[in-house]
């Protein structure tokens, strides 16, 4: 039985989900996704949770998820980011990782791809211009940035639907007031 929960718009993304969504860190292992998630999603989706969130760092959470996907025939929005790990700076990095994280999931177009974090030997506005291009290429509706306290500068992805991801979950609050709405 589905019930209706209340829904927001995800920064300013156009996106409407519900208010609380689920991580999927734990979702699947090194060793492989989990089967028994599917029972999961069912019951969130069921409760009116529509948002996951995950990364392509999770081990196998996107298969997981996927595999969720194609059996349950159930859609949530799914949010997904790129980690700029020391070896893969760059655009071409972050389009490259993003089409295996639609591949895993079995999707088109990620809802809403994140930078997981800013990595200092590039710029917050050149991976911002990397995110544009993501939704340029239709292969992200909308793009933002996590574990970050201030939007870039200036970029290309002013013109994209945006967002921003601040540090923080239930066990530890930091302040994240406004990040949705910042400007940029």
């Amino acid at each position: 039985m589905e019930h209706e929960a209340e829904t927001v718009e995800l920064g300013r993304t156009g996106l409407r989900v519900s208010a609380v969504g689920v991580g999927t860190n734990t979702w699947g292992s090194r060793a492989g996704p989990d089967p028994d998630k599917r029972a999961t999603l069912d019951a969130l989706m069921d409760s009116g949770i529509t948002l996951v969130d995950t990364a392509e760092v999770y081990g196998a959470s996107e298969q997981t998820i996927g595999r969720c996907i194609r059996e349950s025939g159930r859609r949530p929005a799914v949010l997904a980011k790129f980690a700029p790990l020391p070896w893969r700076l760059g655009k071409g990095a972050m389009i490259f990782a993003l089409r295996r994280s639609l591949s895993r999931l079995g999707l088109t177009a990620i809802d809403v791809y994140l930078l997981h974090f800013p990595f200092p030997p590039v710029s917050l506005e050149a991976w911002a211009d990397a995110l544009a291009d993501a939704v340029e290429a239709g292969l992200a509706r909308a793009v933002g940035i996590s574990n970050c306290d201030r939007a870039p500068a200036r970029s290309r992805a002013q013109r994209s639907p945006r967002c921003l991801q601040g540090a923080g979950s239930y066990a530890h609050r930091l302040p994240t007031a406004g990040l949705g709405d910042a400007e940029w």
